[in-house]
């Protein structure tokens, strides 16, 4: 028989959860390095294996990755949740496309959270789960499974 052990937060964690949450997607938008390694837990786990100092330069291979000036144009930045083996926790989707402000139209660059990378538009795509602790991100991962909302599944409960 499985168990599924759920973990209450007070409101007090939540409001930290959210800000330290906030934080990290400026730094990842801003390739903050100094803000990255103030957000991470000194004890973290990392993407099932790194510590901190590993993810640090993990996330600034990152930010090369998209340094390029078509990537510049256009960030797309979507929020859920997992609903994988680790459900529920906070998921920041970053999506890079080839964007030329000139030429495409924005709207054409809607993606729904867990979509695969669209290769026509020679997309880049980081998907970060997190769990957080002492008011630092102790756990990033990449998620299987995504929604950007909840609700049909508290309404299924």
């Amino acid at each position: 028989m499985n168990q599924v052990a759920l973990k209450k937060i007070s409101e007090q964690d939540k409001k930290v959860n959210t800000h330290v949450f906030t934080r990290f997607k400026r730094a990842f938008i801003n390739k903050d390095m100094e803000e990255m390694e103030d957000l991470l837990h000194e004890k973290g786990i990392f993407f099932n294996r790194m510590n901190k100092i590993k993810v640090l330069a993990y996330l600034h291979k990152c930010f090369n990755q998209v340094s390029s000036i078509e990537k510049g144009f256009h960030i797309e930045i979507i929020e859920g949740y997992s609903f994988d083996y680790f459900p529920c926790e906070p998921v920041l989707e970053f999506r890079y496309p080839d964007f030329n402000p000139f030429e495409d139209n924005i709207d054409q660059f809607k993606s729904q959270l867990g979509s695969k990378e669209n290769d026509t538009r020679n997309e880049i795509v980081f998907r970060f789960a997190f769990d957080f602790r002492d008011g630092k991100i102790y756990k990033i991962r990449r998620p299987s499974l995504c929604a950007e909302s909840l609700d049909r599944y508290i309404r299924m409960n």
